[in-house]
């Protein structure tokens, strides 16, 4: 209804014919795989979580890297009872310019940042590896992950996990120098919570 009488006669050649919902499906599939190209690299706040060390480093075997946070474009993560709703029908009206680049823009950033509140404990941070972040090298890309080089600069500690194997602490020590602290991520059973200590 929105739509001049030319483009409607447009739209219902593409939708309303006997093809019509191939094209649909067709024209959502290729929005999907729009999204599915969106890189971002998710960070917290909060270095001492426990549900985030057996979470994300296999019960702390793994570790952890400290960023400075004033190097990225980190964009704060919404905890909602509901996912957002993205809608394929604002990407049609932005093609006839019903709404601009700027507003459907704001609506998928919107979606890419909101979780279910039940994750609201990982305090989630989002870095959508683009334009904003140019000093992000790019090494390998694929369908399942994408490597980036960053500065080391960026890098202000590596926190190790208590349950760490040596070889692989060694390893990173060996491979970084002085050029970073190194810290220990060390659980207090009493308090049940994790305590950040200099290495």
């Amino acid at each position: 209804q929105q739509l001049s009488a030319k483009e409607r006669r447009v739209a219902k050649q593409f939708f309303d014919k006997q093809d019509g919902q191939t094209n649909f499906r067709k024209y959502r599939d290729e929005i999907n795989r729009l999204f599915d190209r969106y890189k971002m690299f998710c960070v917290t706040i909060k270095g001492n979580n426990n549900l985030m060390w057996s979470h994300y480093t296999n019960y702390h075997q793994g570790f952890c890297i400290e960023f400075d946070a004033s190097k990225f474009c980190a964009e704060e993560v919404s905890y909602k009872p509901e996912l957002a709703k993205f809608r394929l029908l604002d990407i049609i009206k932005e093609d006839y310019g019903l709404i601009t680049k700027e507003n459907l823009g704001h609506l998928i950033t919107e979606a890419m940042l909101t979780k279910l509140e039940e994750w609201d404990y990982e305090e989630e941070y989002r870095i959508t590896a683009s334009h904003k972040m140019d000093e992000l090298h790019l090494l390998q890309d694929n369908a399942k992950f994408t490597i980036y080089r960053t500065n080391p600069e960026w890098v202000k500690a590596i926190i190790f996990g208590h349950r760490m194997d040596d070889k692989v602490r060694q390893y990173i020590i060996d491979t970084n120098g002085n050029s970073v602290k190194y810290k220990v991520a060390v659980p207090d059973m009493r308090k049940g919570a994790i305590n950040i200590l200099d290495y």
